[in-house]
């Protein structure tokens, strides 16, 4: 039998995993094509928020 404790490390580190690679494929394949690393760049979220929150003031 697996303990416990190592089937729910493994649960949440399969979680965090398919969570990167399902915004790697988004942004990189389906999305506007570029390099799926650049999900993890914080200036693509930036952006991303200043798409969605067109017009509103925030402070960086």
């Amino acid at each position: 039998m697996i303990p416990i404790w190592v089937r729910l490390v493994f649960i949440i580190a399969a979680i965090i995993g398919s969570l990167a690679l399902g915004a790697m494929i988004g942004y990189g394949i389906v999305g506007e094509g570029g390099n799926p690393m650049d999900v993890f760049n914080p200036q693509t979220w930036y952006h991303i928020y200043d798409i969605i929150f067109e017009g509103t003031d925030r402070q960086r």
